[in-house]
């Protein structure tokens, strides 16, 4: 098979081909490097046992080509799924932080076994699998997380309490104190079951608002966060994208 001389070749070259092959090359590099700009992280809070909601977040986040999920807590309690959503969290590896429902569910396990309702306390979600069990209560209270180079700081209700909620009109004081428990870019939270996003300076507090969704209260979305600070909220129902308001709160000096 005959050789060819690279700079032969290149020599034979006009400047329309040299400029065609220098755009395909460009492409083809641009095409190979993964940027941070064009990943997506799955955010859930307040799932509380629902599982086919879940399933319709997990659906979503496979269809809008989802890399990683993040969970802010109240897995159980309410619904009766937990039982299912636990070994899909452990197997698909989704990080996740205690509610406060995570708490007190497990610490009663025996009593609420033992009791005469015990099969209607299951379907309730308050009776859950020693295994389900295990989990929550090994659930840490916050975590931080780092995902291509982006810094998250998750917890459920604020970073100092499972059961302080966090709103788009919350006192400036407390949005400070927020702030100032972690110097993370974003702080994903829980807890209200209403979605938000509050953007502080450069800063974002994001809450995915409840995959739970049986009370006039609950929200029914998960959302998905493209790196580095684009939310975007989706309704669980129908799988479309619903408008986000961003709150801006600006920080005191």
């Amino acid at each position: 098979m005959p050789t060819v001389d690279l700079r032969t070749l290149i020599d034979q070259l006009n400047t329309d081909d040299l400029r065609t092959l220098r755009d395909y090359i460009d492409t083809r590099l641009s095409a190979s490097e993964p940027t941070s700009a064009h990943m997506k992280i799955g955010l859930l809070a307040d799932m509380h046992g629902d599982f086919d909601g879940f399933q319709h977040a997990l659906r979503i986040f496979e269809r809008e080509g989802v890399t990683h999920i993040l969970c802010a807590g109240d897995v159980a309690d309410r619904g009766p799924g937990a039982d299912q959503i636990v070994p899909i969290l452990r197997e698909r590896g989704i990080i996740c932080v205690a509610g406060n429902h995570d708490r007190t569910v497990p610490e009663r396990q025996q009593s609420l076994k033992d009791a005469q309702n015990a099969a209607r306390l299951r379907e309730l979600g308050r009776v859950i699998d020693d295994s389900t069990a295990d989990y929550l209560r090994g659930l840490p209270d916050t975590a931080d997380v780092t995902i291509d180079g982006v810094h998250l700081h998750i917890a459920h209700g604020a970073p100092w309490s499972d059961v302080v909620g966090i709103f788009p009109d919350t006192r400036q004081a407390i949005i400070d104190r927020v702030m100032a428990a972690t110097n993370t870019p974003i702080v994903l939270l829980g807890h209200t079951h209403q979605p938000m996003c509050l953007r502080y300076g450069d800063r974002l507090i994001i809450n995915p608002g409840s995959v739970y969704n049986i009370t006039a209260r609950d929200s029914g979305t998960c959302a998905i966060l493209t790196l580095p600070d684009a939310v975007t909220l989706y309704d669980l129902n129908s799988g479309d994208p619903i408008p986000l308001a961003i709150t801006d709160r600006t920080p005191l000096t």
